[in-house]
């Protein structure tokens, strides 16, 4: 797998298509979004994986806007399931919460690689996600 928030980072990008596998829910981390999607895409023949970085009212608002209600529904409900029980981090696996990745297009998401490290000052060893800035 090839991380594609590396291969662009310092760089602004535009989605207009993902393929969602997890959503992954991290509320106590400072300075981080609340929730990662983690993706993976096709392009030019290779494989690539990302993360999405964004506040739950960002994806409230794909989930709204995009997403159809027979898979939004099991979505926000895992989502909800893991609010009201206050743990400090979970995960969704979109396989088991409706059988599939899902795919998600018809929209513009506005993005900008950042890059999260465990050890302050650690440049090499990070890892790159996309910031949702606008969609």
């Amino acid at each position: 797998m090839i991380d594609l928030g590396k291969s662009i980072y310092e760089e602004t990008h535009r989605f207009e298509r993902i393929s969602v596998r997890q959503i992954l829910i991290n509320p106590k981390i400072r300075n981080y979004p609340d929730l990662f999607l983690v993706c993976r895409e096709i392009r030019n023949g290779k494989v690539y994986e990302y993360l999405i970085g964004l506040e739950l009212r960002q994806l409230n608002q794909i989930l709204m806007r995009f997403v159809e209600n027979t898979d939004r529904i099991p979505i926000a409900e895992r989502c909800c399931d893991f609010l009201i029980s206050k743990k400090q981090t979970g995960e969704i696996s979109l396989n088991e919460a409706i059988g599939k990745p899902l795919e998600i297009s018809g929209f513009d998401l506005v993005t900008k690689v950042k890059m999260f490290s465990s050890e302050v000052g650690d440049n090499v060893n990070g890892l790159y996600y996309f910031q949702l800035l606008d969609l």
